[in-house]
């Protein structure tokens, strides 16, 4: 039996990200290490659309320019993006799809 402390798990720690100097887009990757199957890859690109891609099932989904223009234009202009900021940007795109998908 496999037991997992989440007392001291910070869920923002399944979160990477970092940007493309030379394209401006965004990368940010989804890796909870204790769920398998469950990797996603999301680009953010200078137009404001974005894209998910699951690494483990290769769904890929897509939003429109425009969607996280002001999002983009708050990041810090270091290349490397902390665990909370990428976590955010992953979670404003799921939510974004979210609306999309339900309407």
């Amino acid at each position: 039996m496999v037991q997992t402390n989440l007392i001291n798990y910070d869920r923002s720690d399944a979160y990477s990200g970092y940007k493309n100097k030379d394209t401006k887009s965004v990368y940010v990757l989804y890796d909870d290490k204790r769920i398998h199957d469950e990797e996603k890859m999301y680009e953010f690109r200078k137009d404001g659309s974005a894209t998910a891609v699951s690494c483990a099932w290769g769904n890929r989904s897509e939003l429109p320019p425009g969607t996280f223009s002001d999002m983009l234009a708050k990041m810090p202009k270091t290349e490397e993006l902390n665990a909370e900021l990428a976590q955010q940007l992953a979670n404003a795109y799921d939510n974004a799809y979210s609306k999309i998908k339900k309407a």
